[in-house]
């Protein structure tokens, strides 16, 4: 539910990074190093040694990483450190944790696959005041929370379907809303019908954008999801798992009633500035989640990318996309549930994401000094989803 709190509670955080201010005194960082820190936000020794151990590519720019690694690594908690070494063992193996992207690229939007992400300027610092910062302009004091209660977190498993489960979360929330009860639709259905029934012009090939996924609830809508399990196995050659019985006729008669008019999209050259306020407002005027899509980053050299680091696999946290990082060539979808304060994040604060890999991801959530809300949930940055939106979908 929409919480009282959000415009009840006062910012507690100091705009300064203290952490980083403690790294500049002790280790002496050179300017690069700083502004790389400072950039991402770096708020705990956990989230540097996520950072240095998985984006190695950083060195070229003269960041010293086993430095700042091993300065992390002495303050971290040991629990974290067991796990960062067993998804590093992982990663040498084959990827650090076999999840599904399936969010393809807008025409127009930034970070079109295969770019690079810049150097920040020497020295740069990163301070969220009261007049300052894209999400500020909402004026939201404290938190918001718009779970439904009692909405156990999904699985997408290896397949590119996040899109459908992102905006299905969105339509069940929205019943929940409207009616008061909470009903379990079908991912397999809205993915097999914005696959084939809309203008998705890869119909053959994993993933899609949010506005074909739009058009499908719109014009097609989705079943209950007892009239078509969602199966987690990737198929080859067969993306939606369509059969002669599948999707049934009772799925295609329940469908219709699940129709949903969308409030409002934007994506691609559309979402334009003022990404983070759009977002927050959606969340406040609506009381409801909202769905998006973002692009995700990984290391040159390395498989990991900035949602699957240690600290995104036991606290949910998306580390901001690193200088010389590449936008892989599928993003994500989440469904944004929440916002918490944060007057250190230079445009205040931290979306709240429910993710699709079940209970694999966020799994020590909540944790002090993290904002997930439970397992499975995540936290994006404000700055992240100014920089980079591709896609936002309100109903």
């Amino acid at each position: 539910m929409l919480t009282e709190s959000m415009v009840k509670e006062e910012f507690t955080q100091d705009s300064e990074n203290r952490f980083i201010e403690e790294l500049r005194s002790e280790l002496q960082l050179n300017d690069a190093e700083e502004a790389v820190l400072r950039a991402l936000n770096i708020r705990r020794p956990e989230e540097l040694v996520s950072l240095t151990h998985n984006f190695p590519s950083l060195a070229t720019e003269g960041i010293d990483l086993a430095k700042l690694s091993n300065a992390g690594w002495a303050r971290s908690a040991g629990g974290f450190k067991a796990m960062s070494q067993k998804i590093a063992a992982r990663a040498n193996r084959t990827a650090a944790m076999e999840i599904g992207l399936g969010a393809a690229y807008p025409a127009g939007a930034p970070a079109p696959p295969g770019s690079k992400v810049p150097m920040p300027m020497a020295r740069q610092r990163k301070r969220a005041k009261a007049a300052a910062g894209a999400t500020r302009s909402a004026s939201v004091a404290g938190t918001i929370d718009v779970r439904a209660p009692k909405w156990a977190v999904k699985d997408q498993g290896k397949r590119g379907t996040c899109v459908a489960f992102a905006t299905v979360a969105c339509r069940e929330h929205l019943q929940h809303q409207s009616r008061g009860k909470l009903t379990i639709l079908s991912e397999q259905y809205l993915y097999w019908a914005t696959k084939k029934k809309t203008g998705d012009p890869f119909p053959a090939i994993d993933g899609t954008l949010l506005r074909f996924a739009k058009d499908a609830i719109e014009q097609i809508g989705t079943c209950a999801g007892s009239l078509w399990l969602y199966d987690k196995r990737k198929r080859a050659g067969d993306i939606t798992h369509e059969s002669p019985r599948r999707p049934s006729r009772a799925a295609h008669a329940d469908a219709s009633a699940w129709k949903q008019a969308v409030g409002s999209y934007a994506g691609g050259s559309s979402a334009g500035s003022g990404n983070a306020a759009a977002l927050l407002n959606a969340l406040t005027s609506t009381g409801r989640p909202v769905a998006i899509s973002l692009p995700v980053f990984t290391d040159p050299t390395v498989g990991v990318d900035n949602w699957n680091t240690p600290i995104g696999v036991l606290y949910g946290r998306v580390i901001d996309p690193p200088p010389t990082s590449l936008a892989f060539g599928l993003g994500h979808a989440v469904c944004v549930c929440g916002f918490v304060p944060d007057a250190a994040e230079s445009n205040g604060g931290y979306f709240i994401v429910r993710n699709s890999w079940g209970s694999r991801w966020g799994i020590a959530a909540p944790t002090p000094g993290y904002h997930a809300f439970e397992r499975g949930y995540g936290e994006v940055s404000a700055t992240y989803v100014e920089k980079y939106l591709w896609e936002m979908l309100v109903f």
